[in-house]
C-alpha cells in the first residue's frame, strides 16, 4: 500500500502525544515532573549558566530542591573538594541540545505575571517536554526514512508500529522523553540517514553534519562515540573487495573525514572546558562511586531480568535478535555493521555497575540504538510476511507484547526493584494494593488459604522489659510505648522468639502496627522491618524486609507484615526488629505479633 508507512507513521505519533495528554507530566510536581531526578541532572546547566550566573557553587540548588523536590536530595553534582566547587554528575551534551526549549521557556516565564523565571517553574517544564516531543518526532521520521531505503512499505510500517506501541522507546518518548535516550535515538536516526547520503556522494556540509551528530552523542554519553561505526562501516560487505574498496573510499576522501572528526572533537571539547573552569582540571570523573565492570558485563541480567530486563519488559525486541538471521540473508550490505555495533554497544551497556540504571523501565540504555535494531526487526518482518502461515503465528504474538508494554508502562510496575514474586503476581493484574507492593522488598508471599493458624508470639513493647527511654516513644493517642527509629537511632531492640516456638509450622507471619508522622516517599530512604533466622553462632541463615511506608498512609497507624517460609537448615533464634538504615524520617512499631501456619491442612 502506498504511503502505508506514512499513515503509520502519523499512528505512532498519536500514539506518543496521546499518551503524553493521559499522564501530562509537565503539569505535575516534585519527582513526577518532567524536570526530575536524572532529567534534572542534564537540565542543571542552564538555569545555572543563564539565570543564576553560577556555574561553580550552583549556591541555587538548596532553593529550588526544597520549593521543588526534583528528587530525594541533590544528587546531581559533587563537591569537588580540591577546588571546593560542585561538579555536575552528568555530561553536557543534553543540555546543549535543550538550549533552544529552555530559552522559549524561559523568554515566556520573563514576561509572564503568573510564573517565576526560576529555571523550573511550569514554562520551563512544558517547554522541556514538549520539545522533547518534538524531538521524538524528528527521529521517528527519520527512522522511517532509513527503512525505506532497504525495506517496502508494509515492512516499515510495521516495523515503527511495534518500536513505538511494543517497547519501552513509548514511555522514553511520552512519559521520559526528556532523558537523554529519546534524544539520542534521534541523533542515531539523522546519524544514519546522513551516513548514507555521505557515501553516495561525500560533502564539506555532510561530513559536518556526521561530526556534529557524533559529538553531540558521545557529549551527551560519552560511550556513544562508538557512534563512529555508523558512517565508517555502513553499506559494506564482508567480502575483502569490499573492505578494500571502502578504506581505499575513505582515504581518497580523508579531508572529510578529518573535517567530520575535528568537528566531533571541537563539540566534546565544551565537557573539557567546562570541568577546567570550574575545578582547574581537564578531566574529572564526575559519577564517583559508579564505574565500568569490563572483566564482568552483566550480559544475561541486561538481557532478560526481572530488574530491568531488556526482553523481560520489551519482549517484542526478540523479533530483532532473530531478524539478525535475516537481515544476513537479505541485506548483506548493512548487516556488518548493524552486527557490530549492536554486540559492542551491548557490551558497553552490560559493563556498567549499576547495570539495571536506576529508575529504569527495562533496558532504558539501549533504547538510543533501536533505530539500528530497526533494521534486522524489519528483515524478520520481511520474512514472516513472506507466508500468510508465518502472519498467523508471530502477529497476534506481536499484538499480545504490545498490550504487555502498555500495562508496564502504566500498570503497577517497578522495574527498578522488581523481582519474581511480585512480576508474576501484578502482570495483567489491576487491583494491585499498595500492600501488595511489599512484595518487592521480600520476593516472597503466602497466596493460599493459611492452613493451622497458630499466634506464637505477642509484644506490646512495654511488656518485654525494655528500659531504655531511647527505644520508647508515647503520644496522646496511646498510652503503650512503642518502638521507634529515626536519622539518630537507625536499630530498634530486637525482639527474639526460639525456635522451640515456631517448629511446628512450614511458613511463618510476623507483623506490627505502623505509623509514620510524616511519610517517606523515596524509597532508599524508607524505613523497613526486618525478619531473621539465626544460627547459634550468630550466622544469618535466611532475612527478609519490608519498606513500610509503601504501604503506610502519613500519621495513621496500620498492620503490616512479612510472610516468609521457614528454613529447613537448623537455626536457634526468629529475629524482629525495625531499622532506618539510610533516611531520617521517624517510623514507630507496636504490637508485634508472630504466627506460624501450613499451606494444607493436616490430619
Amino acid at each position: 500500500m502506498k504511503n502505508l508507512s506514512k499513515y503509520t507513521f502519523l499512528v505512532c505519533v498519536l500514539s506518543i502525544l496521546g499518551s503524553a495528554l493521559y499522564f501530562p507530566r509537565w503539569n505535575q510536581r516534585g519527582p513526577e515532573a518532567t524536570i526530575s531526578w536524572d532529567t534534572a541532572g542534564y537540565y542543571y546547566y542552564l538555569p545555572a549558566i543563564f539565570i543564576y550566573k553560577d556555574v561553580k557553587k550552583v549556591g541555587f540548588k538548596d532553593e529550588i530542591t526544597e520549593k521543588y523536590k526534583p528528587s530525594g536530595s541533590f544528587y546531581q553534582a559533587f563537591l569537588h573538594e580540591p577546588s571546593g566547587n560542585y561538579v555536575m554528575k552528568y555530561s553536557i551534551g543534553q543540555a546543549v541540545m535543550m538550549t533552544p526549549f529552555f530559552l522559549a521557556g524561559h523568554a515566556y516565564a520573563s514576561v509572564s505575571d503568573a510564573y517565576l523565571a526560576d529555571g523550573f517553574s511550569k514554562p520551563y517544564q512544558r517547554a522541556i517536554h514538549w520539545g522533547s516531543l518534538l524531538i521524538a518526532f524528528i527521529g521517528l521520521w527519520f527512522c522511517r526514512k532509513n527503512l525505506l531505503v532497504y525495506f517496502d512499505e508494509t515492512a516499515t510500517a510495521f516495523t515503527l508500529l511495534f518500536l513505538t506501541i511494543g517497547t519501552n522507546y513509548l514511555n522514553y518518548t511520552a512519559f521520559d522523553g526528556a532523558m537523554t535516550h529519546n534524544w539520542l535515538f534521534t541523533l542515531y536516526a539523522l546519524l544514519i540517514w546522513t551516513s548514507m547520503q555521505w557515501h553516495k556522494n561525500p560533502s564539506w556540509k555532510k561530513s559536518a553534519t556526521i561530526g556534529g551528530l557524533i559529538g553531540l552523542a558521545a557529549l551527551t554519553r560519552p560511550t556513544d562515540i562508538i557512534a563512529l561505526i555508523i558512517p565508517v562501516f555502513w553499506g559494506m560487505n564482508l567480502t575483502l573487495t569490499a573492505i578494500k574498496n571502502r578504506f581505499s573510499f575513505l582515504g581518497k576522501n580523508w579531508k572529510y573525514l578529518l573535517f567530520a572528526a575535528t568537528i566531533t572533537a571541537a563539540i566534546g571539547s565544551l565537557q573539557i572546558i567546562y570541568w577546567l573552569y570550574v575545578t582547574g582540571e581537564p578531566i574529572v570523573y564526575s559519577y564517583q562511586d559508579q564505574y565500568f565492570e569490563w572483566h564482568i558485563p552483566h550480559l544475561k541480567d541486561v538481557l532478560i531480568s526481572y530488574r530491568s530486563g531488556w526482553l523481560t519488559y520489551s519482549p517484542i525486541m526478540v523479533f530483532a535478535i532473530i531478524g539478525l538471521f535475516n537481515l544476513a540473508w537479505q541485506k548483506m550490505e548493512i548487516f556488518f555493521a548493524v552486527l557490530f555495533f549492536s554486540l559492542l554497544n551491548y557490551y558497553i551497556v552490560s559493563s556498567w555497575s549499576i547495570w539495571w540504571y536506576g529508575g529504569s523501565l527495562g533496558m532504558r540504555a539501549l533504547i538510543q540504538s533501536y533505530p539500528i535494531w530497526a533494521f534486522p526487526f524489519a528483515a524478520f518482518i520481511t520474512w514472516m510476511l513472506n507466508k500468510n502461515w508465518r502472519n498467523l503465528v508471530f502477529l497476534p504474538i506481536m499484538f499480545f507484547f504490545c498490550a504487555m508494554n502498555i500495562f508496564f508502562i502504566r500498570g503497577p510496575i517497578d522495574a527498578e526493584y522488581m523481582n519474581k514474586t511480585y512480576y508474576w503476581y501484578s502482570l495483567f493484574n489491576f487491583n494491585v494494593t499498595d500492600r501488595d507492593k511489599l512484595l518487592l522488598d521480600t520476593d516472597e508471599g503466602f497466596f493460599e488459604e493459611r492452613q493451622n493458624v497458630k499466634t506464637v508470639f505477642t509484644s506490646n513493647v512495654q511488656d518485654e522489659g525494655i528500659d531504655s527511654t531511647k527505644t520508647y516513644w508515647r503520644n496522646t493517642e496511646k498510652t503503650n510505648a512503642a518502638l521507634f527509629v529515626n536519622g539518630d537511632l537507625r536499630n530498634s531492640p530486637i525482639l527474639k522468639i526460639s525456635k522451640s516456638e515456631i517448629k511446628a509450622g512450614t511458613w511463618l507471619r510476623a507483623g506490627a502496627k505502623f505509623k509514620m508522622p510524616d511519610k517517606e516517599w523515596f524509597y532508599w530512604s524508607m524505613p523497613q522491618f526486618t525478619v531473621r533466622f539465626i544460627k547459634s553462632d550468630s550466622t544469618v541463615i535466611k532475612e527478609r524486609f519490608i519498606r513500610c511506608p509503601r504501604a503506610l498512609e502519613q500519621g495513621k497507624w496500620d498492620t503490616l507484615w512479612i510472610d516468609t517460609e521457614i528454613p529447613k537448615e537448623d537455626f536457634a533464634t526468629f529475629e524482629m526488629q525495625i531499622q532506618q538504615p539510610h533516611g531520617t524520617k521517624m517510623l514507630l512499631a507496636d504490637d508485634f505479633f508472630t504466627e506460624i501456619y501450613t499451606n494444607k491442612t493436616t490430619e
